[in-house]
């Protein structure tokens, strides 16, 4: 009995360290930018194959939604965002959504069952939502 114990609990530490080599290699080469301050620029290819890049929408409201299929919040605000989307994107505010930690066809299909037509892709390269963890900046 006392060898299950400790067999449970080697497996759980492999489990956490491995986790936390995960997150360690998702660090960002910058850090979120202090408060007041624009976020760096950045370019995000979309599933449709366009790209958006951040400083083309210098000057318009935007938000940026991190997200992942496995996410139970991220599948509860899918409504409200699309709905955001819908209602003031004729108003010029901009929404995108920034997958993180997918496959590709999780992600596409997630896109597809909530039915987001406001602009979605993968993150790609160093940024991710870990770059812009507790963030307060204003998009300029």
């Amino acid at each position: 009995m006392r060898w299950q114990q400790a067999a449970i609990w080697s497996v759980l530490l492999v489990v956490f360290a491995m986790l936390g080599i995960a997150v360690a290699r998702e660090r960002p080469e910058w850090s979120a930018p202090p408060a007041g301050q624009p976020v760096p620029d950045f370019t995000l290819t979309l599933f449709d194959g366009r790209t958006v890049r951040l400083s083309d929408l210098r000057g318009r409201v935007v938000a940026i939604h991190f997200w992942a299929s496995w996410c139970i919040a991220c599948r509860q605000e899918s409504p409200v965002l699309q709905w955001a989307w819908e209602t003031y994107s004729s108003s010029g505010v901009v929404l995108i959504g920034v997958n993180v930690w997918d496959r590709r066809e999780d992600a596409l299909a997630k896109v597809r069952e909530f039915g987001k037509t406001y602009p979605n892709g993968r993150r790609s390269g160093a940024w991710s939502c870990t770059s812009w963890a507790l963030a307060s900046s204003a998009l300029r």
